[in-house]
């Protein structure tokens, strides 16, 4: 049975959601900036959270919660450790991979809030654009930071 289009696209922001976290978490071990990594742990602490609820909805609604494509993430992950191997400052690409992955997150909100939603969905969905709007500002805040000391 198909799932409706509502479904589909809030499964989409559980996807996004988990696919950030995995790769934000596969990322942590390759800075070399504390207050990067912490910002990383966050982020897949926030993610993963963001996952589980979302997913509690899907269920609610009489859906089931999809699972990001693990295969797919390991292609991306060693596409992202390659370029990242040709960089001057791998930082700066891995950082410019964890912005796409927000960018991802904030389209799959946007689509999955053109339908109308109880108001706990509406305001979880609302919450995770406000999450990645923030993170979004402190990953290019970290990213000029780190491009201006190679200046």
């Amino acid at each position: 049975m198909l799932m409706p289009e509502h479904l589909v696209a809030l499964n989409d922001v559980v996807v996004t959601c988990r696919d950030a976290a995995r790769q934000y978490d596969a990322d942590i071990d390759r800075l070399s900036n504390a207050d990067l990594a912490t910002l990383f742990g966050a982020l897949v602490e926030e993610r993963e959270r963001f996952a589980r609820e979302l997913s509690a909805q899907v269920r609610d609604f009489g859906g089931l919660p999809r699972e990001p494509d693990v295969e797919l993430e390991q292609v991306q992950q060693l596409v992202s450790r390659f370029r990242a191997s040709l960089s001057l400052d791998e930082r700066l690409t891995i950082l410019d991979d964890r912005l796409e992955n927000e960018h991802a997150i904030e389209a799959a909100v946007a689509h999955a809030r053109q339908f109308q939603w109880p108001r706990a969905t509406a305001t979880c969905l609302d919450g995770v654009r406000e999450a990645v709007e923030r993170a979004a500002e402190r990953l290019r805040a970290f990213r000029q930071s780190l491009a201006a000391q190679q200046e």
